[in-house]
């Protein structure tokens, strides 16, 4: 991750920053790295060409051979028909377990729960903005949402910053109400979602002195911001018990900024069916 951030750095694309002049006690206490989304397509890009991947982009994996638990070749597919790969490890980012049902594992089907697409908002003022957001974290410990609900979403939950500059990054739609992957289930949800977005912004513009004024939408998320769907039966699964837990085998930690729950190493048997 480090060489990651330290390339985006170099190349523009990413800068270190402090969180609302959070308070500290070391040089790194209350820092993240903000990017800009397009200066982190190329570096990543970069990145993947220097280490000799292969990259497929606008293609998905429409089949899975399997043999014995273990996964043979699999077909992807894209404009130019069908192409089938082998490989000696696969691993799933969808996020979705798609591999797990392709390859007829068993699973889990969570409820989908509440979706959060991504919005990149522009034309701010951020010094009024970011007094602003202090002043919520002073008062309430965290940024409370921005108090703009309407038909049963919570729409308007403020999350990151973005960098300098007049845009800033918001998680900021609640879509409630999706209970399956399906096409029709999914295509709603994102009709939603961005019906919310600019109905949340059009009333952000009418609140005079509150940084907004000028306030438009400069981008949506790619992904619509699921939470959880299927859960394969993996050789572990975790539980809220191993919150701050130590794993020999971890290969991730992380935390949630919004509360004091402290941290959670990921296991790499979490992974493995």
């Amino acid at each position: 991750f480090i060489k990651i951030v330290n390339r985006a750095i170099k190349e523009g694309a990413a800068k270190w920053t402090r969180w609302l002049d959070a308070p500290v006690k070391t040089e790194k206490d209350g820092r993240e790295v903000t990017t800009d989304p397009e200066g982190m397509k190329y570096v990543l890009d970069m990145l993947l060409m220097e280490a000799g991947v292969d990259i497929a982009f606008h293609s998905f994996v429409h089949f899975a051979l399997c043999d014995d638990n273990k996964i043979e070749e699999i077909d992807l597919v894209g404009k130019f028909g069908k192409q089938s790969l082998k490989a000696k490890t696969y691993i799933d980012c969808t996020g979705d377990a798609d591999m797990a049902v392709l390859c007829d594992l068993d699973f889990l089907s969570a409820s989908v729960g509440a979706i959060s697409p991504g919005v990149r908002i522009g034309g701010l003022d951020t010094k009024i903005v970011r007094e602003q957001e202090k002043a919520r974290v002073e008062k309430h410990g965290i940024c409370e949402p921005l108090e703009y609900e309407e038909g049963g979403f919570n729409t308007f939950g403020w999350l990151s910053l973005r960098g300098e500059g007049s845009e800033r990054l918001y998680d900021a739609t609640h879509v409630k109400n999706v209970c399956k992957l399906t096409i029709e289930d999914l295509t709603k949800a994102e009709i939603y979602g961005r019906d919310i977005m600019h109905r949340a912004v059009k009333k952000l513009r009418g609140r005079e002195g509150s940084g907004y004024e000028n306030a438009y939408i400069t981008g949506t998320g790619t992904h619509l911001g699921l939470r959880k769907s299927r859960v394969p039966l993996t050789q572990y699964y975790m539980s809220d018990e191993d919150m701050n837990c130590d794993f020999p085998d971890s290969i991730a930690i992380g935390g949630d900024v919004a509360s004091d729950y402290g941290y959670i190493k990921i296991p790499f048997r979490t992974l493995l069916p």
